[in-house]
């Protein structure tokens, strides 16, 4: 699932977008968008001013309108050049904006857990993202404590859940505990100032570490142009179960938490 660092090289790299006007939009699955599901509403005749993120969201921010896409686990924003209409047979491609230049930006998502929002302006989108707790790229050590200090989960499913901290999914969680040296089912309400501490700051640097790589490509991710993310071969934990942990050598476990892979070393990362 594209977690914080790939959703801010997707952004990235569809900055060419800034600027140019929604000319037409094709809307093939209307189930996928939860507003106003028309051309209008999708921004057409509309100019881009704005790309934001928060979390794992993206906004395309124009002069009236927003529309909001989660990518999902399977979703991704194309950039596709004039002349280039082979995505007009992919029966996975769900929304499509041409601009005023002939280059389209399409919706892709062969699992369809991913979506599109269409609000009314940056008020809309405010509301949309209070829902979700600060962003992972910029949280401070003092929002971070009275919210890890508020819940009894185990650190691992805190950090998973947006409403806590929004960006983080499984593969920087596993990551950042590592580095920690946190087990994963720690109660998050154990942790005392110095760890949050800890554990935000590196939480941080793996995100800055991750989109300065690209990102993570594990099967189908890529930014906007087509780019594949090269973080994946600087994983110290994820998806490394049985092997040796690459700080003290010893078997890293692989348990289920909360329904997912958690991945750590029963050495290196203490239970608090």
């Amino acid at each position: 699932m594209p977690e914080l660092p790939e959703v801010e090289c997707v952004r990235r790299s569809l900055s060419w977008v800034i600027g140019e006007r929604i000319t037409s939009v094709d809307i093939r699955r209307p189930d996928v968008v939860t507003g106003d599901c028309s051309p209008n509403g999708l921004l057409r005749g509309q100019c881009v001013v704005g790309l934001r993120r928060h979390g794992k969201q993206l906004a395309l921010v124009s002069e009236k309108g927003t529309v909001v896409v989660h990518l999902g686990m399977t979703g991704t924003l194309l950039t596709v050049q004039h002349g280039h209409e082979g995505w007009q047979q992919d029966r996975h491609v769900h929304l499509r904006w041409r601009t005023g230049k002939g280059a389209c930006v399409i919706f892709r998502d062969p699992r369809r857990f991913g979506g599109v929002w269409a609000l009314k302006d940056e008020s809309a989108l405010s509301d949309h993202w209070r829902l979700l707790g600060p962003d992972a790229l910029t949280i401070t050590t003092g929002q971070l404590i009275p919210r890890l200090g508020a819940t009894r989960q185990p650190i691992k499913s805190a950090l998973l859940d947006q409403r806590v901290l929004a960006g983080v999914g499984n593969i920087y969680a596993v990551e950042a505990l590592h580095r920690a040296g946190i087990h994963p089912m720690s109660v998050s309400r154990h942790l005392d100032a110095r760890d949050v501490q800890r554990l935000a700051r590196i939480l941080h640097h793996i995100l800055r570490e991750a989109i300065r790589a690209g990102g993570t490509t594990l099967r189908d991710y890529t930014d906007s142009l087509g780019v594949k993310g090269g973080y994946a071969l600087r994983h110290r934990v994820y998806g490394r179960g049985g092997l040796p942990c690459k700080k003290c050598k010893t078997p890293l476990a692989d348990i289920r938490l909360a329904g997912r892979s958690t991945v750590y070393c029963g050495s290196c990362q203490v239970l608090l």
